[in-house]
């Protein structure tokens, strides 16, 4: 079946590929670099520990209380035409100054180039079907947060997006984030039931003034996915589907197999109203569960956002506030926590950026993980507020 399968990806790569002959291939490059300077601390350029020797170790990846970093995204594109092209992405750093491990050593010459997108994007013959396969940003939808809770992520996958009529459109995705990364136990097997798929489904219904989204997630999580050796609880590939840092068990407690595979399944709704523009209201609805064969490890949850806002001349303030389920007093029975395939992307969040990089949602033990899943607030923002032309500012107070 696989064979079979790849020659018919190669057979549609050679038909879309001849169309093209004697054509020039457009080359494009674009990009972003970042330098930033940042310090937080007591007042030293260094943490000196309680003998006086200077140590590291501060706070996110066990750093001076002062950083200077540099980082190259490059991003290059081929286009054949309209109907195919190919992209790579390129992420070179962060080279942190000073570090020899991290390329910013005395000489650099670290090898610290990046694989973050490699996709060919292509349009059926002769249809307005779009797809794109390979290494790619695939996301769930959230007009009110601007960020999934759920699943956002560079992965590689298959998304191939259908036009139904003027108002809606249909979108379908397959992914695997991860596979062949049990190297085996002590029985010598390897790579067993360790790959994790998710396949969506998104129907944007787009009307005069107001924009609805549902979709839907299935995942297949393997036995093997997350361990490590023989280790029935390996934390090499930590993730939100089970509580954090389990996985699936080979045994129940009762001594009887559990499931070769888990399941996971999400649906959600997102929507916004802008007919009364410059008024803006936007929502989210998002369900999980993750049944693994243990109830132990088992997660299920909900997670709810409210954004209104009114665009001004000078900016667009607004108000918005969440609400998800938390986990009972009872471990036997699992978890109530929203379940997330990527809890700890450090997703940038509508509701709160948070440090110069903009990338915490919250700053808290990653247990928990930096979703929004089992927490609530409310808070006020002012976004594309400016005072100097083609620079913006977003200023959010958040309990």
């Amino acid at each position: 079946m696989k064979k079979h399968l790849a020659i018919l990806f190669l057979a549609a790569g050679m038909l879309l590929g001849g169309a093209q002959q004697g054509q020039a291939v457009d080359f494009k490059a674009k990009g972003v670099w970042i330098n930033m300077l940042e310090y937080g601390g007591g007042g030293n350029f260094v943490k000196n520990d309680r003998n006086g020797h200077n140590v590291t170790g501060w706070g996110r990846w066990g750093e001076d209380e002062f950083e200077a970093k540099t980082r190259v995204r490059l991003q290059l594109e081929a286009i054949a035409s309209e109907s195919l092209s190919g992209t790579v992405y390129f992420e070179i750093g962060a080279a942190t100054w000073g570090s020899a491990s991290k390329g910013g050593a005395l000489g650099a010459d670290k090898n610290i180039v990046k694989i973050k997108h490699s996709y060919l994007d292509w349009v059926v013959p002769g249809t307005a079907v779009k797809a794109r396969m390979g290494i790619q940003r695939i996301f769930l939808p959230d007009y009110a947060s601007e960020a999934s809770q759920v699943f956002d992520a560079d992965v590689a996958g298959i998304n191939v997006s259908v036009p139904l009529g003027e108002h809606a459109a249909v979108t379908a995705f397959w992914a695997r984030p991860f596979n062949d990364n049990w190297s085996g136990g002590a029985d010598g097997t390897t790579h067993y039931l360790d790959n994790v798929d998710v396949f969506g489904l998104l129907l944007p219904l787009t009307f005069e003034g107001v924009r609805l989204t549902p979709w839907a997630m299935l995942g297949m999580v393997g036995s093997n996915a997350f361990r490590s050796g023989n280790d029935y609880y390996g934390s090499g590939y930590g993730s939100g589907i089970g509580p954090s840092w389990y996985a699936l068990p080979a045994h129940k407690a009762d001594g009887t197999s559990a499931n070769a595979y888990g399941t996971a399944f999400w649906a959600g709704l997102t929507g916004e109203i802008t007919a009364a523009d410059p008024f803006r209201l936007a929502w989210s609805v998002n369900y999980g569960t993750f049944d693994s064969g243990e109830e132990a490890l088992n997660r299920s949850g909900w997670y709810a956002s409210l954004l209104a806002e009114y665009k001004l001349d000078w900016g667009t303030p607004g108000i918005y506030a969440w609400y998800s389920s938390g986990d009972d007093d009872d471990p036997t029975n699992g978890s109530e926590r929203l379940p997330s395939f990527d809890y700890n992307n450090e997703c940038t969040s509508g509701f709160s950026g948070f440090g110069t990089l903009g990338t915490w949602t919250i700053g808290r033990d990653a247990v928990l993980g930096y979703t929004l899943a089992g927490t609530w607030g409310f808070g006020a923002r002012i976004r594309d507020l400016s005072f100097i032309d083609k620079l913006s500012h977003t200023i959010r107070v958040n309990f």
